[in-house]
């Protein structure tokens, strides 16, 4: 089992020393690190907090860096979505998804449209939800990212009732 306070204070004691030193690249990976950390521990407010710090260091001294933006950005959108705040987690998917546009990164196009579709599941709205993933999970294909597209068919499953891989009602399944 993972000691979250050891590994925090560990991070903590790193992000100091990376402020002390004006290691920004560090600061960031301290920031993100600290912000997933809280957020695996539900504490949503102080992960912002370690996210806004780390998209305040991207913005200013790595605004080249397209991949650690859009992590950062998808992040904070993940934590707005667990906070239910589903306009908002919309906005910061949507700003993912320009920046692949603009990019032409078929990866993280297909991680911002699964975010959209999470937010339209958490409304309610299964069939706009199932459209984003289809369109995701061709971007995750043509990205080559195997272990994505599984994951995503495991979700559309769950959604449209339908039995996982493995389970007694699958027809091609082991059957107990």
């Amino acid at each position: 089992m993972i000691d979250f306070r050891r590994v925090r204070a560990q991070c903590a004691e790193q992000l100091a020393h990376a402020h002390a030193t004006g290691d920004l690249a560090l600061e960031a990976r301290m920031h993100r690190a600290l912000g997933q950390l809280e957020r695996q521990e539900h504490n949503f407010g102080a992960s912002l907090e370690h996210l806004l710090a780390e998209q305040s260091i991207l913005e200013t001294h790595f605004a080249s860096s397209h991949d650690l933006r859009a992590a950062n950005l998808f992040e904070q959108g993940q934590i707005l979505l667990a906070r239910g705040l589903l306009p908002q987690a919309d906005a910061l998917f949507g700003a993912v998804l320009v920046q692949a546009e603009r990019q032409s990164d078929r990866a993280w196009h297909g991680r911002a449209l699964f975010g959209l579709g999470l937010t339209a599941t958490s409304r309610g709205a299964d069939e706009e939800a199932l459209t984003r993933f289809a369109a995701s999970r061709l971007e995750f294909e043509a990205a080559g990212d195997a272990e994505a597209v599984a994951e995503l068919d495991i979700l559309v499953r769950r959604i449209r009732g339908e039995p996982q891989p493995g389970e007694a009602n699958d027809p091609n399944g082991a059957q107990p």
